[in-house]
């Protein structure tokens, strides 16, 4: 009871708190779904209400333009929030909302999404193996730390999670969400950007066949392994970071742009509306 309270205190934003973006969006397309309806605007969206919530008079429910336009922003934060990262289906967790919005008009849905949807975000570090790059010892870099394979912080090799050459380091990056996979996707994003910029600044004195080092295909937290990907290999040669070659690559220009937000797609693609 006491998370479900902390929850619904979230979704208020508390007293003089700013409401986060994800309540701010559900608050809108709240507000939108329940408009006096209009004739004279076409929908731009009919779907089906869930069997729940449908009667002999409303099987179906029409949708225009501007709301369904605000489902897509509030789909976007969510999948923004991690405390909603999680969802695996953050649309169809949208599209019930509008629905209940709709059916019951007197209650706040949105207090009652977050205490039901939202989780508690947890902090943890994501170890992914760097291939044909090593370090001597721990390497800091703005918000990525490169490890040797035998560092004591490393988790225990898996078929995945290799520590065999071509594996010559391990990058440690600190991630805070509610979706292993999705704070994974987040570190694997950081260390390859960490790698973009050093491919940039050690280019002008290092053999391109050096500059081959990527991330590994595994990652794990701790001794759990979460996934992997497959690609194709290729040639390539280890470089070894120096501690002088630490300290041209903090100082090259390249080291500090930052990395590119991007904005997830449309999660209302494929979804059909009047002819």
């Amino acid at each position: 009871m006491a998370e479900t309270g902390e929850a619904v205190s979230k979704a208020r934003g508390g007293a003089g708190l700013p409401i986060p973006a994800a309540e701010r969006a559900l608050q809108e397309l709240q507000r939108l779904v329940r408009r006096p309806p209009s004739s004279a605007d076409r929908p731009a969206l009919t779907m089906r209400l869930p069997t729940d919530l449908a009667s002999d008079d409303a099987q179906t429910l029409c949708f225009l333009r501007d709301e369904v336009d605000a489902a897509d922003e509030a789909t976007a934060a969510l999948l923004g929030d991690v405390r909603f990262e999680h969802l695996d289906r953050a649309e169809d967790k949208v599209r019930r909302f509008m629905s209940e919005c709709w059916a019951d008009r007197s209650t706040d849905h949105v207090t009652l999404f977050v205490a039901s949807h939202g989780a508690e975000a947890r902090k943890a570090t994501c170890y992914i193996p760097v291939e044909f790059l090593s370090v001597t010892s721990v390497t800091e870099f703005p918000g990525v730390r490169l490890l040797p394979v035998d560092d004591p912080q490393v988790p225990p090799p898996t078929p995945w999670f290799v520590l065999e050459k071509p594996t010559g380091c391990v990058a440690a990056v600190e991630v805070e969400g509610s979706s292993f996979t999705r704070m994974a996707d987040r570190a694997r994003d950081r260390v390859n950007h960490l790698l973009r910029a050093m491919r940039i600044a050690q280019s002008a004195h290092i053999q391109d066949f050096q500059l081959r080092f990527r991330i590994g295909i595994g990652y794990a937290f701790d001794d759990r392994l979460r996934g992997w990907n497959r690609r194709d290999d290729d040639d390539a040669y280890e470089l070894t970071l120096t501690e002088q070659d630490v300290t041209e690559l903090l100082s090259h220009p390249a080291m500090s742009v930052p990395k590119s937000r991007r904005r997830p797609p449309s999660r209302w693609a494929g979804w059909s509306g009047p002819a």
